[in-house]
């Protein structure tokens, strides 16, 4: 609920701030709303669809990390844009375009500190699945990619509303990237053996791999027939197969006394860094 509240208020102060445009006497404080409040819009789709996902399968533990992670995402932005927000209102020269920005803003500033604040008992509610939930999550990955591997061989794929190749291409840049980092932040934490760091890494690393995902689907739709179709999709099988690989094998030694085999756990991770 924190969620779908939270995301209802970034949709109403986009808009007063769109709304404002036209009266704001700073060019500067303008502009620098105007780009906090997209790159807000941006987080808004995949949190909307993460709440409606953990409320229609509430025992799912993937879903209801995969909507902490995508709170998370969403709360990264949702400060600089109420920093720009409040930085503009002096500068609104209509009466009634200050008042309801002033307005949007608090309502929307209340609301990320609930979700804030949700988030955190989560992650306790849910400590000690996150392992369990990011192997799902890439399980299910690993069957769209087969679907779409199928689909894009009839050339059945279109893109979504909004995909543009500038799209496709910075999500997959972006979500190599985290794949990245989560990897190392994984392998780091099974090395010594912290549960919570493991966890956490794993989680994000599902959560780069489904935003991956999403950019290699926008890739191949947009582009007929898709540039090195057969080696980008060989490619990310091999990347799902090891990042399972991956979190079993670091769940493994978290359960087991037995020794953490370091060399084997970079291998793996090596081979997931190089999306």
């Amino acid at each position: 609920e924190s969620a779908r509240h939270a995301a209802s208020c970034a949709t109403q102060l986009i808009t007063s701030a769109q709304n404002a445009t036209q009266h704001n006497t700073n060019k500067y404080s303008q502009e620098t709303l105007t780009t906090e409040c997209k790159t807000l819009g941006e987080a808004i789709p995949r949190l909307v669809d993460a709440a409606q996902a953990a409320a229609a399968r509430p025992g799912r533990a993937a879903d209801q990390l995969d909507l902490i992670s995508a709170s998370e995402q969403f709360l990264q932005p949702s400060g600089h844009a109420v920093s720009a927000a409040r930085a503009a209102l002096p500068t609104v020269s209509e009466a009634s375009a200050a008042q309801h920005l002033a307005d949007t803003t608090h309502r929307f500033g209340a609301a990320a500190a609930d979700l804030r604040s949700a988030v955190s008992r989560a992650r306790i509610s849910c400590k000690g699945l996150e392992m369990d939930a990011a192997a799902d999550i890439i399980r299910s990955l690993q069957d769209e990619l087969r679907e779409l591997e199928e689909a894009a061989a009839a050339l059945q794929l279109r893109p979504l509303p909004g995909q543009t190749a500038e799209w496709a291409w910075t999500s997959l840049r972006s979500g190599g990237r985290a794949a990245a980092a989560a990897t190392a932040a994984l392998a780091s934490g099974a090395r010594l053996r912290e549960a919570a760091a493991c966890g956490r890494g794993a989680g994000d690393l599902a959560a780069a791999l489904r935003d991956f995902a999403a950019g290699l689907r926008a890739h191949l739709a947009l582009h007929r027939p898709p540039p090195h179709k057969d080696r980008v999709i060989t490619s990310s099988h091999q990347v799902l197969a090891s990042s399972l690989t991956l979190v079993e094998t670091v769940k493994h030694y978290l359960t087991t006394s037995e020794q953490v085999d370091t060399t084997t756990i970079s291998s793996i991770a090596k081979d997931i860094s190089q999306v």
